[in-house]
């Protein structure tokens, strides 16, 4: 996924296809890569987008009531089930992504404008969410490399940064990657 000044833009589990999000009326399309003409995927308010691991599901968060809900569907966009829910408004769940293993869908959550964001992740079938991050910071790009580490980027406990962490998934434990 690439975000630009406009909106974002990335691709379909099997790279056949690219999703744009931005322009006048804010809809995600979708578009081949080859050309022709984009087509409205997904409801409004969608900003962030991932494919499952087997190209069968995507994630996707909305900008809906102001708490971001994060939904599961199918590859085609159907079926789509809520899975989280920020507690209030204010509450913020941005870059959702999937566990190599499909098992989590990880994302950050937390008070975007105090900038008290953090790493939680919630089963793809939803239920209770688990914060696996204690940053209270700017954290944003949760990037699984397997299902033992993800890379996230988030400033440090003074504020400088921001920095790439690694976050060991086994022990919950985070450390600034030089």
């Amino acid at each position: 996924e690439r975000r630009t000044r406009t909106g974002s833009l990335g691709f379909t589990a099997d790279g056949s296809e690219i999703w744009l999000a931005g322009g006048p009326d804010r809809r995600l399309r979708l578009m081949p890569l080859l050309g022709g003409t984009p087509r409205v995927f997904l409801g409004e308010g969608v900003t962030h987008i991932k494919w499952s691991p087997d190209g069968q599901q995507v994630v996707y968060h909305t900008n809906a009531r102001g708490v971001d809900p994060i939904f599961v569907a199918d590859r085609t966009g159907a079926n789509a089930r809520q899975i989280f829910v920020g507690p209030y408004a204010g509450w913020h769940n941005h870059f959702p992504t999937w566990s190599p293993d499909g098992r989590w869908i990880y994302f950050v959550s937390g008070l975007y404008a105090a900038g008290q964001m953090d790493i939680w992740r919630v089963a793809v079938s939803g239920g209770t969410p688990e914060r696996l991050t204690q940053n209270n910071s700017d954290v944003a790009y949760p990037t699984p490399l397997d299902n033992r580490t993800l890379l996230y980027v988030a400033r440090d406990a003074y504020g400088a940064g921001p920095w790439l962490w690694a976050l060991d998934l086994d022990r919950k434990q985070t450390h600034r990657v030089s």
